[in-house]
């Protein structure tokens, strides 16, 4: 194989949970504070000026609560029927929401009447996206009749009308910096980027199922959609898929950037908010909850994290400062710039296609160049594993997969190098001959890993070259035989489980059908005690 061709081990992270990463001490949120509401929590937002008062939206009225305390400064409850949407204008005087009957109206925060100060009669049908431009002269909204209209606040009238979804448009997100650009998701699978001065579609992506969220980077440079458990990024400039996040296992309902736009949030049913770095989408923490979150926001500063989830409950926290003051100084430097809201820039030897920088400079301001001016190129580091792949040592390379700190602490490595191996064709070449630690090593990693869904095709692969290679040994030895047993059990209990799973898909099947033919036959409910942990025990191991 020749040096130009050469391609790196590509690593595949694991499905369980526990095998990520630690969590940034940054994101540790403390100190939670919940409130309970009539209805499902549908929307939150900060007011993105000091006191920075939480806006929540919930059944048929709109409440602002304290950031620190939460408790409730002011309700607004001028709604026939269940309000969506509450959103603050960028000066935070002004409050928008929609609402079911089609109606979006306009309130004051600092007065003390509650009765809105605008109402606009925008839509026939339901109203659940409303928002303010980023020069907060107009209001965007989107319904369920797949239409998107700007109204101007001032004068009260309509400014334009587009039909830009062929269903329910249940997502929409304005640009930070433009007046006139608009992003709009549906129930039809797409992301559309309107342009409201010209009042056309200048973009549209299909995200593959129905759109909940969006999110729109400052420069228009990225537009994130989330829709079913997938969150997807989506680079304006090639007009193509930048990347794809699956780290929900249910439906992603919000998604926003931090304050500094350097991390890209993540809230689902699954109870879960996840973290992201934007420089090659990692995650770097995770934030659960009780309930399912529906909406989610997080204040200037990142100092607040507020989570409107099902069944009304308001979870508020708040960001410890003593855990961000432990930190080494190394690495100081880095939550520094993302209190300040800094610059943004690439990690150094991170692996990704394409990053974009963003730094706060004038418009229009080019750099200073100088004369003669020289640059000298770094060489990439190169794994020590990607050197021996390169040398052919092939020996060498899967001995130092075998390696404690390689096979407990990295494991993600150790299966990239049997793959890689089997790509070759030198798989079962370079496990034979092995001794007998060595072999154990392989058989313990089989058991512990064998389950995951990821790593499952390839250690399939190599538990077949394991015992083809080594079952005689393993008669002669009480140790390997041991650990042959043991990886046996593993292997019949997780095809028990399989057929387990199937019977109730095919028993799930089977009563859906029924239920359709007999659309007013309730299902008998599971009465015993025995049953309802066997039906729970089952739910979660389909889950895992």
């Amino acid at each position: 194989m020749a040096s130009n061709s050469f391609q790196r081990l590509s690593l595949v992270r694991s499905t369980k949970f526990d095998q990520l990463d630690r969590n940034d001490p940054y994101w540790s949120f403390q100190f939670p504070t919940t409130v309970k509401e009539d209805n499902n929590i549908s929307h939150v937002a900060f007011n993105p000026h000091s006191p920075h008062e939480l806006l929540v939206t919930s059944g048929f009225h709109m409440r602002i609560f304290s950031r620190q305390s939460a408790k409730i400064g002011k309700t607004f409850t001028r709604f026939r029927e269940k309000c969506y949407s509450g959103n603050w204008r960028n000066d935070g005087n002004l409050i928008c929401a929609g609402s079911e009957e089609g109606v979006v109206r306009v309130f004051d925060k600092g007065t003390l009447a509650r009765a809105p100060l605008r109402e606009f009669a925008a839509h026939h049908d339901c109203c659940q996206v409303t928002t303010f431009t980023a020069d907060g002269k107009c209001i965007v909204s989107g319904a369920d009749d797949g239409k998107v209209k700007l109204w101007d606040v001032s004068r009260g009238d309509k400014v334009s009308e587009m039909l830009v979804h062929n269903d329910y448009v249940r997502a929409g997100a304005a640009a930070p910096n433009d007046p006139n650009i608009f992003c709009s998701g549906g129930y039809d699978n797409t992301v559309n980027m309107l342009d409201m001065r010209a009042n056309e579609i200048t973009m549209s992506f299909n995200h593959g199922s129905f759109v909940e969220s969006v999110a729109v980077f400052p420069s228009l440079s990225l537009i994130v959609s989330a829709g079913g458990p997938i969150v997807k990024v989506w680079d304006t400039h090639r007009k193509k898929l930048l990347t794809t996040i699956s780290n929900h296992t249910k439906n992603v309902s919000s998604i926003c950037f931090n304050d500094s736009h350097t991390k890209l949030l993540t809230a689902g049913l699954d109870k879960r908010v996840n973290i992201f770095e934007l420089n090659d989408y990692s995650r770097s923490a995770t934030v659960e909850f009780d309930a399912p979150v529906l909406s989610m926001a997080l204040s200037n500063g990142d100092r607040t994290l507020a989570a409107g989830t099902a069944g009304g409950y308001l979870f508020v926290r708040h960001r410890n400062e003593h855990i961000v003051k432990n930190v080494p100084e190394v690495e100081k430097h880095l939550y520094k710039e993302l209190e300040q809201g800094g610059s943004y820039h690439k990690k150094p030897n991170a692996e990704a296609p394409f990053t974009y920088k963003v730094e706060k400079k004038d418009v229009g301001q080019d750099p200073v160049k100088l004369d003669n001016e020289t640059t000298h190129k770094r060489k990439a580091h190169e794994n020590r594993y990607n050197k021996l792949f390169r040398q052919f040592e092939y020996k060498k390379v899967l001995s130092m997969g075998l390696g404690y700190n390689i096979r407990r602490k990295r494991p993600e490595v150790l299966v990239a190098i049997f793959e890689e191996l089997h790509r070759r064709n030198v798989l079962t070449k370079t496990m034979a001959s092995r001794s007998e630690a060595e072999v154990a090593a392989i058989l313990r990693f089989l058991g512990r890993y064998l389950t995951d869904l990821n790593w499952q095709p390839i250690l399939i692969v190599v538990m077949e070259k394991v015992i083809e290679l080594y079952s005689q040994k393993a008669a002669r030895s009480e140790s390997l035989l041991k650990l042959m047993k043991a990886l046996n059990y593993k292997v019949n209990q997780e095809l028990r489980l399989i057929k387990e799973c199937n019977n109730c898909i095919g028993m799930i099947e089977s009563l859906t059908s029924r239920s359709a033919e007999l659309p007013n036959t309730r299902l008998p409910q599971v009465r015993r005690k025995s049953e309802v942990l066997e039906a729970s025990n089952l739910e979660t191991s389909m889950e895992a």
